[in-house]
């Protein structure tokens, strides 16, 4: 049954991002059920068939970085992960369009300079790899996927 397949997914530090989660869209708007990030379901299972990227790792991402899509530059500038927003100047942060299009353009930056061989910041196909040179914040993956293994209970 479809509870469970569901059952048996998790993200880890190691998983390897292009193992896609293959949920649809319904199963991600079940977990952002009660966040500013509701209804961006489509969007993640946009990410894993054009980016080959786990749409879960992108879900708890951008989770941590806005606050479930509550912080300023979610709401002020549908930058769902502080692009661009230096800590020797924050308000560098890139405007976006919408918060689909934020999505789409991290997805497109961590597909190339990060999970593909010939990135700049290639050091393999794992959160705990990309964070090599992503951040500063070496729990930053564990609290990725924390959040992530807590949103999969409510599909």
């Amino acid at each position: 049954t479809r509870k469970e397949i569901v059952k048996n997914i998790s993200l880890n530090p190691n998983t390897d991002l292009r193992i896609l989660s293959n949920l649809t869209e319904n199963d991600y708007n079940n977990m952002l059920k009660g966040t500013n990030l509701y209804g961006l379901g489509k969007t993640f299972v946009k990410i894993e068939q054009e980016y080959n990227i786990n749409g879960l790792y992108m879900l708890g991402l951008v989770c941590l970085e806005s606050n479930y899509g509550k912080s300023n530059f979610a709401i002020h500038r549908n930058n769902l992960v502080g692009w661009n927003a230096v800590d020797s100047n924050p308000n560098k942060a890139t405007y976006f369009k919408s918060k689909e299009e934020c999505l789409l353009f991290v997805s497109s930056k961590l597909k190339t300079n990060y999970l593909s061989e010939n990135g700049c910041y290639f050091e393999g196909f794992t959160g705990r790899d990309i964070d090599k040179h992503y951040c500063t914040d070496r729990k930053h993956i564990d609290k990725i996927c924390n959040i992530v293994n807590k949103l999969i209970k409510k599909i």
